[in-house]
């Protein structure tokens, strides 16, 4: 945004977080979900090579979705199969079933959303 000094604000917020007893290594923690989060808005999907399945669309969404994997702190595969499939468990098996790019673009949000809301419970 124009006439806004981003870095002034961001120091204004780790003073902020200071004051209210935000930790550092919290604050740095909290800075990694939200641009985690960031980076997994902007992973597009593309239909996979299986029917009704879904990828990340391009060496852009394989970026962002890398980088979130790894302020996320977990694997970039498992994050990809978390967002592109669904495991259904049932008493006697576990299946896994792919998810169009329509479906994943979905997961992609839920995910978003929901870390972003338990971010702000904790």
């Amino acid at each position: 945004m124009e006439g806004v000094d981003d870095s002034k604000e961001y120091i204004a917020t780790r003073r902020a977080m200071d004051i209210v007893g935000i930790s550092s290594e919290e604050q740095d923690a909290i800075f990694r979900v939200v641009a985690a989060i960031l980076h997994l808005g902007n992973i597009e999907f593309a239909k996979g090579k299986e029917i009704d399945s879904s990828m990340p669309k391009d060496e852009k969404s394989w970026f962002h979705l890398q980088t979130a994997a790894e302020l996320f702190m977990c694997d970039a595969k498992a994050l990809e199969d978390s967002l592109c499939k669904r495991l259904i468990v049932t008493r006697d098996e576990t299946i896994t079933k792919s998810l169009d790019p329509e479906t994943a673009a979905l997961s992609r949000d839920a995910l978003a959303k929901i870390v972003y809301s338990r971010l702000f419970d904790w």
